[in-house]
C-alpha cells in the first residue's frame, strides 16, 4: 500500500491555503488543520504544529525554520527529523513548486468530489438509511440536507427524543434527510455580536457551526462522526492517536475561544486565552490530554461562572 501523502494523513478533505502574510518572512506557507509546508532557502519543510512547542512557534512566524544540510526537514513538535528525496516527494503530493520556488496547491480535486459522492451514494443505498420513513417536508417547518455516512444516522437515531440535539424526522423523495427546524447556528449568534448530558458518541466537530440556538437553549445538529472544522483537532489526534473523551474536551476548548472572540479558530495558529472563559480554555486547551479537565469538572467551573454572572447583574 502507497504511503499517504502529508494531506492525505491530516484529512482528505480539507485542501490547502497559502499564507505569505508574516511581515519579514521569505517563507510562504500552505497550511492546513494541523500545520504545514513551505519551501525555505532551498529546503524543503513539513511542520507538524502542536502547541507550545518548536514547531507552533514556526508556523506561527515566531520562530524561523531549522538551518539544515540536507534537501528536507520534519518539524514535529521539538524534534526535528531529516527528510530524504522520496519522502519529500509523498509529502508534496497535492501541492507543486510554481517558477518562483514557492509551492502552490494543485487546482485538481475530482478524486476527492468523487470519493465524497460515493460516501453519500453508499450512505444512501443502505439498510438503515432505507429504513427511514417518507416525510413531506414543509420549508417552515423542517430543513434538509443529503446524508453523507452511516456513521451518522446510527448518531441521529441513538438521540432521537432527546432535548439537546437536532432530530431526524426521515427522508424526502430525493434521498435528503428531514429535520426539525431550529434556531440559528452559534457562529450566526457570534457574528450578531462582532444540560449535563452525557452520551457514547464521537461528536468529533464540536464547533461553532455545529451548534443551533434559540431562546437561549442550544442543540448539537452535526452527527457526522467526522471532520469538517480545522481548528478544532486536539494535538495527540493531529500525532494520530484516536480522538477520545480528553479529545472533546480539547474541543470544547476552542469552543469556548470561539465564543470569546467571536470568531472561528484558525488551524495553524495559536490560540491565546482571555476574557472571561481564560481560565476555564487555558485548562481545556492544556497539551498534555491527561492535564485537561473532565465533562463534569469544565460544568461546575462554567456554572459557577454563570453564577458570578448573576450577581454581578444583580439576577442572583
Amino acid at each position: 500500500m502507497a504511503t499517504p501523502s502529508f494531506v492525505e494523513q491530516l484529512d482528505a478533505r480539507e485542501s490547502f491555503q497559502v499564507d505569505d502574510s508574516r511581515n519579514g518572512s521569505s517563507l510562504s506557507w500552505l497550511y492546513n488543520l494541523a500545520g504545514g509546508v513551505g519551501i525555505h532557502h532551498g529546503t524543503f519543510y513539513e511542520i507538524v504544529r502542536i502547541r507550545n512547542t518548536y514547531s507552533d512557534r514556526v508556523i506561527n512566524g515566531k520562530a524561523d525554520p531549522p538551518i539544515v544540510p540536507w534537501p528536507g526537514a520534519r518539524v514535529i513538535a521539538d524534534r526535528v527529523d531529516r527528510m530524504d528525496e522520496n519522502q519529500i516527494r509523498i509529502s508534496m503530493e497535492g501541492c507543486e513548486v510554481d517558477e518562483d520556488g514557492e509551492l502552490i496547491p494543485t487546482d485538481d480535486r475530482t478524486s476527492e468530489i468523487e470519493r465524497e459522492e460515493k460516501e453519500i451514494q453508499d450512505t444512501i443505498n443502505s439498510d438503515i438509511f432505507k429504513s427511514l420513513p417518507i416525510i413531506q417536508p414543509d420549508n417552515n417547518l423542517h430543513f434538509t440536507k443529503s446524508p453523507r455516512t452511516i456513521q451518522e444516522i446510527e448518531n441521529l437515531l441513538s438521540v432521537k427524543g432527546s432535548n439537546h440535539f437536532v432530530q431526524l424526522l426521515g427522508k424526502t423523495l430525493n434521498d435528503k434527510l428531514v429535520f426539525i427546524k431550529y434556531g440559528k447556528s452559534l457562529t450566526d449568534w457570534m457574528d450578531d455580536k462582532k444540560s449535563k448530558f452525557l452520551i457514547k458518541l464521537k461528536l468529533i466537530d464540536l464547533s461553532s457551526n455545529n451548534i443551533l440556538y434559540k431562546n437561549d437553549k442550544v442543540i448539537i445538529c452535526d452527527l457526522e462522526s467526522r471532520w469538517t472544522t480545522s481548528g478544532t483537532r486536539a494535538p495527540e489526534v493531529c500525532q494520530g492517536k484516536e480522538y477520545d473523551k480528553k479529545s472533546e474536551i480539547y474541543a470544547i476548548g476552542t469552543l469556548l475561544w470561539a465564543i470569546e472572540n467571536k470568531n472561528m479558530p484558525r488551524a495553524h495558529a495559536s490560540l491565546e486565552c482571555t476574557g472571561i472563559f481564560k481560565d476555564i480554555m487555558e485548562k481545556c486547551l492544556a497539551v498534555d490530554p491527561e492535564n485537561r479537565p473532565t465533562i463534569e469538572e469544565v460544568l461546575v467551573e462554567l456554572l459557577e461562572l454563570k453564577e458570578i454572572g448573576n450577581v454581578e447583574s444583580g439576577l442572583a
